[in-house]
């Protein structure tokens, strides 16, 4: 019989990460799972260290094709060996032993819904996401905790979008959106495909009981990252356009150039830029190799 529940995890360089993943899976009360982990052609022998494991297909990708072309492979690959459900769960991530029940039990028996968790720091054990709504740039804006504690009275939160570290659906639903755009490569891919999906009659929730603990954006780096700077600031752009009217996307244009222009550290300023002038050019994908030169330099 075909597997309940696909569990999709991208690995980069992360195989300890993705280790501690799936044995928070193992540990989980509900066990018609298989995880498929894409790795993205690591250069940290990750693929030798993973290779054997439980109840898991590795898929090696001959190239980094970042967070959403990765998981595109693994959600047309869970969809073809026919597992009803997909949840994409960040490497770097571990899910609680009832998540996996959670989900299922809201999923189950609703239509047209995509779910995610509530995601905590794994350290501090504080809230990193429980939902978002859109601000008046047109870009959601996430709950903060404590301003916005009383949405967590509420056992289903409403949300404009589901953070990709834990999104749960129905197989079909991500066939249905034509899986991810490939051109965020990293960063708004799942914001844009909630987005997309409401708009297409679907809802998107927040489960609160569901926790994944999360470690916090390590392919990205810190917050003045080149490489976050780059990825944030070209695909905000990019869903703007796809998802936004010409006022906010002209908006979003003039906040980025004053965003480069008064970033404090240099390699941020010149991401910033490399960003506007990728998005105006149409250059998307992977960034430019002298982004991440800039970010192994810090």
């Amino acid at each position: 019989m075909p597997t309940k529940i696909a569990v999709v995890v991208v690995n980069w360089n992360g195989w300890e990460d993705t280790l501690s993943a799936h044995a928070s899976l193992q540990a989980s009360r509900q066990q018609d799972w298989h995880l498929y982990v894409v790795d993205n052609a690591s250069s940290d022998d990750s693929v030798n260290h993973l290779r054997g494991l439980t109840k898991t297909t590795l898929i090696e990708n001959t190239r980094n094709d970042g967070f959403a072309g990765a998981c595109n492979i693994g959600i047309l690959r869970a969809s073809e060996e026919q597992c009803e459900f997909v949840f994409l769960l960040n490497n770097d991530a571990v899910v609680e032993p009832d998540t996996l029940d959670v989900l299922l039990q809201h999923a189950e028996g609703s239509q047209r819904i995509f779910f995610g968790c509530a995601v905590l720091f794994a350290q501090s054990r504080e809230y990193q996401f429980f939902g978002s709504r859109t601000d008046q740039d047109g870009i959601p804006k996430w709950f903060d905790y404590p301003i916005d504690k009383d949405q967590l009275l509420k056992p289903l939160i409403s949300t404009d979008f589901i953070f990709g570290a834990a999104l749960f659906a129905r197989a079909e639903y991500f066939i249905e959106m034509n899986v991810f755009d490939e051109r965020f490569f990293l960063t708004y891919e799942e914001t844009d495909l909630c987005y997309r999906a409401t708009r297409k009659g679907f809802s998107s929730i927040i489960v609160r009981d569901a926790i994944v603990y999360h470690q916090s954006s390590k392919s990205l780096g810190h917050i003045a990252s080149p490489l976050q700077a780059y990825f944030l600031q070209r695909n905000r752009l990019l869903f703007l356009e796809k998802n936004s009217d010409l006022r906010r996307l002209f908006r979003g244009l003039r906040q980025a150039q004053w965003s480069a222009r008064h970033a404090p550290m240099q390699a941020t300023r010149k991401a910033l830029w490399a960003a506007i002038r990728d998005y105006v050019f149409r250059r998307f994908g992977d960034c430019p190799p002298e982004i991440r030169e800039l970010a192994a330099r810090l």
